[in-house]
């Protein structure tokens, strides 16, 4: 991260709000979450609990999905934003983590910029505090809706084995979220792995073969022809279908044995039970994907 800071660059602080594009609005409403909790499970002794919601967040939100979203920009021509959004979300996060690894934390800290007048070691620094200004629900609700979109996607091209470099179209029908989305295109063409002039927003095409994936009022359609050997994959998905029908077969015939039944400990006939529970939705799943490619 440090990386992507210029020569020329000067940490301000507390970025401008007037300033912040959907991704960095997110970041901060969440941060804001972040100090409020951890600091009111803090003053009450719930120190496990508030060290485990900070670590969320700086592995997840922030590491998993702001940095990763902050890319396209940080190639923009407007970088300065995204560039004091990731040294203040840091800044302030090593800030409620310091009490769990000090000196790791402190070693962190002394490498980021600071603004005129800050303490010389982070031990002795502020404790981080919300702001108002940075509570933006309805942009943090646009942000988790598009990663909703992206693991969506995401796992479609896990289910027809898409190789992980390879980029595909996507339709994209979103009656309440398409504004947000268009404004998002770039980032949801990096996290996804779309093609992004292969992206249209618009109505499901009718007759073509493809995987539509519904999210709350979404709907992001993809061409199995841009994704998968049709052909190929057929063949695939048959001959995982003839194996997980034999495994059900087999699995089935240990249940109906009386012997079995009867004198196997009970933990062993459950577990056995919902192995063919799973080999049955396992078999559903397959046949739906067959259908698909059909």
């Amino acid at each position: 991260m440090l990386g992507n800071l210029s020569e020329d660059f000067t940490y301000q602080g507390a970025p401008d709000p007037a300033t912040l594009h959907i991704p960095e609005k997110w970041i901060l409403h969440h941060l804001n979450q972040t100090i409020a909790n951890a600091t009111r499970l803090i003053d009450s002794y719930q120190f496990g609990e508030a060290g485990r919601q900070v670590y969320d967040f700086l592995w997840g939100d922030f590491a998993d999905w702001y940095i990763e979203a902050s890319k396209p920009r940080l190639r923009g021509e407007d970088p300065d934003p995204v560039r004091q959004t990731l040294v203040y979300v840091l800044d302030q996060t090593l800030r409620l983590l310091h009490p769990y690894i000090p000196f790791v934390t402190e070693e962190l800290w002394q490498h980021l910029p600071h603004v005129e007048g800050e303490q010389p070691a982070l031990i002795i620094a502020a404790w981080p505090e919300v702001h108002s200004q940075f509570n933006f629900p309805t942009d943090a609700d646009a942000f988790d809706h598009l990663r909703e979109v992206v693991r969506a996607i995401r796992n479609a091209r896990s289910e027809y084995n898409v190789e992980p470099a390879r980029k595909i179209a996507a339709v994209i029908d979103a009656p309440t979220h398409g504004e947000t989305l268009a404004a998002m295109q770039d980032i949801l063409a990096l996290l996804a792995r779309l093609d992004p002039e292969q992206i249209t927003f618009g109505p499901i095409p009718e007759g073509e073969k493809g995987v539509s994936l519904v999210v709350a009022d979404t709907t992001a359609f993809l061409p199995l022809g841009g994704m998968v050997d049709i052909d190929a994959e057929l063949a695939r998905l048959r001959k995982q279908l003839a194996e997980t029908e034999k495994r059900i077969a087999s699995t089935q015939a240990r249940l109906d044995n009386p012997n079995f039944v009867q004198k196997a400990p009970e933990k062993v006939v459950a577990q056995t039970r919902q192995t063919l529970a799973d080999l049955r939705a396992q078999k559903t799943t397959l046949e739906e994907q067959i259908r698909a490619l059909r």
